[in-house]
């Protein structure tokens, strides 16, 4: 593992990848999230088939 042994802004390669891996995988949770709750809402809505916004 000699090529992760570099050190950049005194972090080596290898904490960088990690950093980069989290971050990846938080995003991706975030957006399967968002994604889950905007199909039971939308299913909630067309169950009650009502109009709560008012205009």
């Amino acid at each position: 593992m000699t090529f992760l042994q570099p050190v950049y802004a005194d972090n080596e390669l290898w904490v960088w990848f990690l950093a980069l891996g989290i971050f990846v995988g938080t995003f991706s949770l975030l957006k399967l999230a968002k994604w889950l709750l905007h199909r039971r809402l939308r299913a909630l809505r067309e169950k009650t088939k009502r109009d709560f916004i008012r205009r």
